[in-house]
């Protein structure tokens, strides 16, 4: 009898153990966040994705409506992953907003494929460049972990997002008061986690050394195909002027 209690009691535990796991991989959450800014003119409706992986978008994953951007924060692919599905979630993307994406890590071993099919499936590329937004600017900053960020050639004098893969680029910058936001992913947020403790930090929207900054826990998964404690994310933001 009381083998047959400790494996049921084991079997119990790993089918709750599976089930919570099943729970922080595959549903997606949802976030939104409202950040003022000042000098905006008008109001700007943004959706942020990073670190997709190659795990393809569904039409539910998005907001119905449109949007002004859809920014894609690095590593929309890595080696496991085909081309094919990188054009799939780019065709979804486009479907509610313009989409505009910087290089992650695990972007750079495949950096002239992923250039193509960018620019054949209609998004923007942004390697250390800026796009004027009519009214607001758009910046993407290469990847810091791979050393190919090069900031210098930001610079502008208007509200700026900055768009970029990793989050401790903030240590390296000289220009914070620049940008009015700060978007990057690269954490997963640990991706397997247990209360605070992580390989890595977990998605938050904070304030670091004077910007806003939003981590995204990633929607897709690196390594082993799983989440625990961090469950993928989606962001919708919205800015909104500052207001007298």
């Amino acid at each position: 009898m009381c083998w047959m209690m400790a494996v049921r009691l084991v079997f119990s535990s790993l089918l709750l153990l599976s089930l919570l796991i099943l729970k922080d991989t595959i549903p997606v959450r949802k976030k939104h966040t409202t950040i003022k800014v000042d000098g905006l003119k008008r109001r700007v409706d943004l959706v942020f994705i990073s670190d997709l992986h190659g795990r393809r978008l569904r039409e539910h994953h998005l907001p119905a409506g449109r949007v002004d951007a859809v920014l894609v924060g690095g590593d929309i692919q890595d080696k496991r992953c085909p081309l094919r599905n990188v054009k799939e979630n780019v065709h979804q993307m486009r479907r509610i907003g313009s989409v505009f994406a910087v290089f992650g890590n695990h972007d750079y071993p495949s950096e002239a494929e992923l250039r193509n099919v960018y620019e054949e499936n209609g998004a923007h590329l942004l390697d250390n460049e800026a796009v004027d937004m009519d009214s607001w600017i758009l910046a993407g900053a290469g990847d810091s972990t791979s050393n190919r960020d090069h900031l210098s050639v930001l610079c502008t004098s208007h509200p700026t997002v900055l768009l970029t893969h990793n989050p401790d680029l903030i240590n390296r910058m000289k220009q914070r008061d620049d940008f009015c936001l700060m978007l990057s992913g690269h954490t997963h947020g640990g991706q397997i986690r247990f209360g605070p403790f992580g390989i890595a930090e977990k998605g938050k929207v904070t304030r670091r050394k004077g910007l806003p900054l939003i981590i995204s826990n990633g929607f897709g998964t690196t390594g082993v195909p799983v989440r625990f404690g961090a469950p993928p994310e989606i962001h919708r933001i919205t800015l909104v002027p500052m207001g007298p």
